[in-house]
């Protein structure tokens, strides 16, 4: 069985030992026990059959696959949290080495789709009817399935055409564990191996666990898709799909049913498909789209890559996919513009001061040879033609830059430029001609010259002096009324030091225990008097009156050492 070993160690985390030792097994497997051995997993767990060391766990041999494809194997087998763990590292290059990349991004959903039978009874507990009597038709066999849910086909009483997404039964359980389990190893790593923890995994965990949990949140995801819409509505060649709130709970979700091409079958088969849309148009209307919603609305779309993207008969371009979206404050729009500036304007000083703004220091940075690397950027990049610029690749170079100089980027920046680096590509696959930059310069400037807005003046100078005079309005009323107190003879001072009451419990406590230890050494040695001189009456010659002083005593002293121990808990 597994044991723990140190229970004072052990917090909440470990409500699952037995899917913790699956875990422990599998590392063991896949070779991972000097990972182990460093975190020191055996000061947690006594085990008889999960031994570190023994060379028989592992039955996949070091030298048949490199590191990263067994990390990546491991996690396979470990199950949907991993998975989705290492598909969000995948896309983190300035978090994990390249080639760990290239393997997590292999990782796909290959799961089993779950019984009908689980379907329809998870239907009839969040909609309070059988699947065949809320839709016209519905589709056993589902059309595809995730690690998360499942989609199955169906045509309302009104004759829409919809996909049903239902949650895997008993996933919520099973991430909540594994990320429990996660925490608990992010934290030992941080304790035991320097490497890891300058990439800091507890806060990785804690970044990967809210993004989960918006995905197992289904209402989240109908409400982004519906403000989604919203946002796009003045561009009807932009949409998303319509969600069913009739049919949708915190499980299950119902939303229009998407009949067009999607966009990474059309880049496989684009011959195919040549002539039958307007791209450039399309491209445009994509790109703008995202945009807008980045630098006006500060809420995008933040995978907008091309399997979340379909096209629609008459050129209009339809996003898919809302679980996970990106939130970005009016202050940071417009210091990311000034660093979109500043890369365009190529003025090394100012994008330096910029990345310094948007990301934390692992370690101290060598701002000069930052800067070198900087003016590189720009001298290899920057001064090419426009047609030849890629905003994609100078963003990656210049993650590639920060990673070097142990600058970590701040979570929200770093999924805004992932975004347009994503949408630079998707428009370059529906446009080759198709330069993002043109499309960026009106947001930046906008942006760059919104502080001069009455507006904005308005909300940054306004709105504080008037909350200032509210309170400086107050204060002559008060003034009056201390005063007047104080000519009463009514002004009282009360002075209260919070840790004096503490000290005087501490120390009456203390006090009572050292009387209390006082009488029992006390009455420890009379009883030892007494039984050294044998006062009757004798028991088996020995002093009755010496054994029952003996009896009090180890009665105090349990006592007392009861009391010891409550007060250590």
């Amino acid at each position: 069985m597994l044991a723990i070993s140190k229970i004072s160690k052990i917090g909440q985390a470990y409500r699952n030992f037995k899917r913790y030792r699956q875990i422990i097994q599998i590392l063991l497997k896949f070779g991972f026990e000097d990972i182990l051995q460093r975190l020191k997993i055996d000061e947690y767990f006594e085990d008889p059959e999960l031994k570190l060391r023994d060379e028989k766990n592992r039955s996949l041999p070091k030298e048949t696959s490199s590191r990263p494809a067994r990390v990546r194997m491991a996690c396979e087998e470990l199950g949907p949290t991993f998975v989705k763990l290492c598909q969000v590292l995948s896309t983190r290059p300035d978090l994990i080495p390249d080639e760990y990349i290239a393997e997590f991004i292999k990782l796909q959903d290959r799961v089993p789709s779950f019984p009908y039978e689980d379907v329809r009874r998870i239907i009839v507990e969040e909609l309070g009817s059988e699947p065949e009597e809320i839709f016209q038709e519905f589709c056993v066999e589902p059309m595809a399935a995730a690690s998360i849910a499942q989609v199955h086909s169906a045509l309302t009483k009104s004759g829409k055409r919809v996909v049903v997404k239902i949650q895997r039964p008993g996933i919520r359980e099973i991430i909540e564990s594994d990320i429990e389990i996660l925490g608990h190893l992010a934290r030992l790593a941080e304790t035991h191996i320097e490497e890891f923890a300058i990439i800091n995994p507890t806060a990785i965990v804690r970044e990967f666990a809210s993004a989960i949990n918006k995905e197992l949140n289904f209402h989240g995801e109908a409400s982004n898709a519906n403000r989604f819409n919203k946002m796009a509505e003045k561009n009807p060649q932009v949409k998303a799909p319509i969600i069913y709130k009739k049919y949708s709970t915190d499980k299950v979700l119902t939303m229009e049913l998407i009949d067009g091409l999607r966009v990474t079958e059309f880049i496989k088969n684009k011959a195919e498909y040549t002539g039958q849309y307007d791209l450039p148009l399309i491209a445009k209307n994509g790109v703008n789209t995202i945009l807008e919603q980045i630098f006006v609305h500060g809420f995008y779309h933040a995978d907008p890559h091309p399997g979340n993207v379909f096209l629609l008969p008459d050129n209009v371009i339809c996003f898919i996919d809302f679980g996970m979206m990106g939130h970005i404050s009016v202050d940071e729009r417009r210091h990311f513009a000034r660093l979109l500036d500043s890369v365009l304007n190529r003025d090394e000083q100012n994008i330096l001061k910029g990345c310094l703004r948007f990301t934390s220091t692992i370690g101290t940075p060598d701002f000069e040879s930052l800067k070198m690397d900087i003016c590189t950027l720009i001298d290899e990049n920057l001064y090419l033609p426009l047609e030849e610029l890629e905003l994609s690749k100078i963003f990656e170079r210049l993650m590639d830059i920060l990673k070097r100089h142990r600058l970590r980027l701040k979570p929200n920046l770093y999924l805004l430029i992932k975004t347009v680096m994503t949408l630079d590509i998707l428009g370059r696959e529906l446009d080759p001609k198709l330069q993002i930059i043109n499309y960026l310069k009106p947001f930046v400037r906008k942006l760059r010259f919104m502080v001069l807005t009455p507006r904005y003046l308005f909300n940054k100078l306004v709105l504080p002096a008037e909350d200032f005079l509210e309170v400086a309005g107050k204060i002559p009323l008060d003034a009056q009324a201390v005063l007047q107190q104080a000519k009463d003879g009514q002004l009282k001072i009360q002075l209260q030091h919070l840790e004096i009451e503490h000290f005087g419990d501490k120390f009456l406590k203390a006090s009572e225990r050292i009387s209390f230890a006082l009488v029992l050494a006390a009455l420890i040695i009379g009883s030892s008097i007494i039984a050294h001189a044998r006062i009757a009456p004798l028991v088996f010659g020995v002093s009755s009156i010496g054994i029952i002083g003996f009896m009090i005593s180890a009665i105090l002293a349990f006592g007392l050492l009861i009391a010891a121990l409550r007060r250590n808990r």
